[in-house]
């Protein structure tokens, strides 16, 4: 009885879905996903077996990655910094050398004002 009840339950199940739209496209969906999923694993356990792959090594090689990848990130944004600083502090004695230089040459105006007055 019971097993007339699934049976019934899951006749009725796929009645139902079939009637959705793009039925089976998702299931094929679903079936290459689910092969896909079991040849990754399949690989995986075959190359533990034979040795190729150490669990634990490869998750401390994905970590030590990980923690280069951060450090280059780091001496980028630090490089990156230093570059900024540095092209502020150019930009800051150019308008310094700008600032003395229009100085100078008020001064020089000035003196000759004076020169002409005295004359």
């Amino acid at each position: 009885s019971l097993m007339k009840q699934a049976k019934y339950k899951k006749q009725l199940k796929f009645t139902v879905l079939e009637r959705t739209p793009n039925y089976r496209s998702r299931v094929q969906e679903c079936e290459d996903m689910n092969k896909i999923a079991i040849d990754l694993r399949n690989e995986r356990m075959r190359a533990e077996e034979e040795g190729i792959i150490n669990p634990v090594q490869d998750a401390a090689e994905a970590e030590r990655i990980r923690k280069e990848k951060e450090e280059k990130a780091t001496e980028d944004e630090r490089l990156k910094q230093k570059e900024e600083r540095e092209a502020a502090r150019k930009a800051e004695k150019k308008k310094e050398k700008e600032e003395e230089k229009n100085a100078k040459k008020a001064e020089k105006k000035e003196e000759k004002r004076e020169k002409k007055k005295l004359e």
